[in-house]
């Protein structure tokens, strides 16, 4: 049974116990109160000697349980600007025959997962829906930086049950990056500064004491006697 037909029947049984309720008279009151009671009998024995830890997963799972952050690595091939984020399923809190289950587990074919993702100290974001944990982008622009994010998306479910918590974010480096992505433009801006700041102190000394040894030179000469020249 898929997360939809789960969600379906369970909301199908609660309406039809509803309705099937309004319609009973007071005279038949035993006739609903007596199947309603031997219901409740059964999931307390079920709850009692089938710990509820290893109950196969239950509708209200599937139609409304929050599925947490997934983790995820990186792999860049920077010579075929492409990306590869290798996603590790959350786990959630259900187990069978002692193993901690995962929402690929319970969901199956129906997980896909949403990345979205941006240039470095870009605000314009992309989205890649992926219904493997291997996932690949290859538009992406070469020597460039992109952050990441990952959240499981489950299209059966409900619109707002659909997404689950967005992953932290994760950045790709660059192996040569440009001074501009480095440093901020104030930075080489004042950097420029100084280094003709520096050229100019430089001149100006050369410039002086090139003055100064002309000028030596002349008073050496003024002051050296008629008979000796």
């Amino acid at each position: 049974m898929t997360t939809s037909d789960s969600c379906s029947s369970f909301l199908f049984v609660s309406y039809l116990t509803s309705f099937v309720s309004f319609f009973y008279t007071d005279s038949s009151v035993c006739l609903v109160a007596a199947p309603r009671f031997l219901f409740s009998l059964v999931l307390v024995v079920l709850w009692i000697v089938w710990p509820a830890s290893t109950l196969p997963p239950q509708p209200a799972y599937f139609c409304s349980a929050e599925i947490g952050k997934p983790d995820f690595k990186l792999g860049v091939i920077e010579s075929q600007k492409k990306t590869t984020l290798y996603v590790t399923d959350p786990l959630t809190a259900l187990f069978k025959d002692g193993h901690q289950l995962n929402i690929r587990d319970i969901f199956a074919d129906q997980l896909q997962y949403k990345v979205t993702y941006r240039k470095n100290k870009s605000t314009g974001k992309k989205v890649h829906i992926s219904k493997t944990n291997l996932i690949e982008l290859t538009d992406l622009d070469k020597g460039e930086s992109y952050c990441f994010s990952v959240q499981a998306y489950i299209p059966s479910r409900g619109v707002n049950k659909q997404l689950g918590e967005l992953s932290l974010p994760k950045c790709s480096s660059v192996d040569n990056p440009s001074i501009f992505e480095v440093y901020s433009v104030g930075v080489i801006a004042a950097a420029i500064f100084l280094i003709l700041l520096l050229i100019g102190i430089i001149i100006a000394i050369a410039v002086v004491c090139c003055k100064w040894r002309k000028k030596a030179l002349r008073k050496d000469k003024e002051g050296v006697p008629l008979w000796d020249v």
